[in-house]
């Protein structure tokens, strides 16, 4: 069973395209100013087995890939390499942020981390650190490193990529993307 911190059906913010994003709950990482610092506790969240997210994924119309994020999504390596799997057979491409850095990685031995890796298109590794900010949006620090597995995805140091939206589902008003502090601020001000 996979452990979901939260899910958003289409987005434009968290990679290219429109993607349905999956952010995982759990992180070892305990990185200094986490975006997601409420994914880092290890508690269950919302469960929920891989074929049946599988489903949920692949009937959304529209979406052009997988965004997986946390948490640390390589913590569920074994579920997600076999989400990644049935979403790229079904021409759906697979971003990973990772904790992770790009030498653990292709260092692991884990088969399940391998298998993550080898059904991603690209990923985004490191921990993030404050120490090195990014001018790029979608990488959080300027330490770490896009992983470009297949060549399907457009390098993220473009500017197509929106920095932030607003998203509405159903009674649900949620902030998604790379907002800065203060538009967060802003934000929780207005809607929450």
């Amino acid at each position: 069973m996979l452990n979901i911190a939260n899910m958003v059906k289409k987005s434009r913010c968290n990679g290219h395209g429109t993607r349905f994003v999956i952010w995982v709950q759990g992180c070892n990482k305990r990185c200094l100013g986490c975006f997601n610092p409420d994914y880092q506790q290890h508690t269950t969240k919302t469960l929920m087995d891989v074929k049946t997210l599988t489903s949920e994924v692949l009937a959304v119309s529209g979406i052009d890939g997988i965004t997986i994020s946390g948490g640390e999504p390589f913590l569920q390596a074994k579920e997600l390499s076999e989400l990644a799997k049935a979403g790229r057979s079904n021409g759906l491409s697979v971003l990973v942020f990772t904790g992770y850095s790009e030498k653990e990685l292709n260092e692991s031995n884990d088969e399940d981390i391998r298998a993550l890796i080898d059904n991603t298109d690209m990923i985004i590794a490191g921990v993030y650190d404050p120490a090195y900010p990014s001018k790029i949006p979608m990488i959080g620090s300027g330490n770490q490193v896009v992983m470009n597995m297949t060549g399907r995805l457009p390098d993220p140091h473009d500017d197509t990529i929106p920095r932030v939206e607003i998203i509405c589902e159903g009674k649900t008003i949620s902030l998604s993307g790379f907002p800065t502090d203060a538009e967060r601020k802003s934000f929780i001000k207005q809607f929450c």
